[in-house]
């Protein structure tokens, strides 16, 4: 499973072709690829049904 720091969620998004002008952009746009945000390992985290990405 797929996980990433913010700043590395920030260049996935940006290789991607995603522009993320802010916190709440960032949370929007990696929730809506099938990211999830896990708080006590500051990481985002690839859900399993969307691992197509």
């Amino acid at each position: 499973m797929k996980s990433y720091t913010e700043e590395e969620m920030l260049d996935y998004l940006d290789f991607k072709g995603y522009e993320v002008t802010d916190q709440l952009d960032l949370m929007a746009k990696a929730e809506a690829i099938g990211f999830k945000f896990v708080e006590f390992s500051k990481r985002w985290v690839m859900t399993k049904a969307n691992n197509k990405y």
